[in-house]
């Protein structure tokens, strides 16, 4: 009976550890936040656009993906791109809010010409904080030849 309790135990214990290890791995991987969200006809789409077009869900689906990878990663495989100043040319109205030099502009590709626009705070604590600004179904935001 004693062994019984212990591997029961040890089990437990092995689960806790397991926990603790995914806990602390997601301090490093992407968040996102919707707090400057923009839509209308200077920023980009809404969300409920996106829906009426089925297209949200691929979305959501890539922000699960991308949670579950660090910046780095993202910015090894082409996903992420940083660009620091908002790009010349974009069809997007930049924000009166947003001016701050300590914003760098960045989008992650989501599927075929379809972007996330938004910003990472530089020197910031919360580095691998992408601040969701614009939903682009069509490459708008930093237009190039594709």
């Amino acid at each position: 009976m004693s062994s019984r309790h212990n591997s029961v135990r040890e089990k437990y214990l092995a689960e806790l550890s397991e926990q603790n290890k995914l806990l602390h791995d997601t301090a490093n991987k992407l968040v996102f936040n919707f707090k400057f969200f923009q839509s209308g006809s200077d920023y980009g789409q809404s969300f409920e656009e996106w829906e009426r077009e089925a297209i949200l869900a691929d979305l959501n689906n890539k922000l699960k993906i991308f949670s579950d990878k660090t910046k780095h990663d993202l910015l090894q495989d082409g996903t992420l791109e940083i660009y620091k100043q908002y790009p010349r040319g974009s069809q997007f109205k930049k924000p009166n809010a947003l001016k701050s030099p300590l914003i760098n502009w960045a989008r992650l590709r989501i599927t075929g010409r379809r972007r996330l626009i938004g910003f990472f705070m530089e020197n910031s604590e919360s580095k691998n904080i992408f601040h969701v600004v614009f939903l682009d179904k069509k490459h708008e935001f930093a237009p190039s030849s594709l």
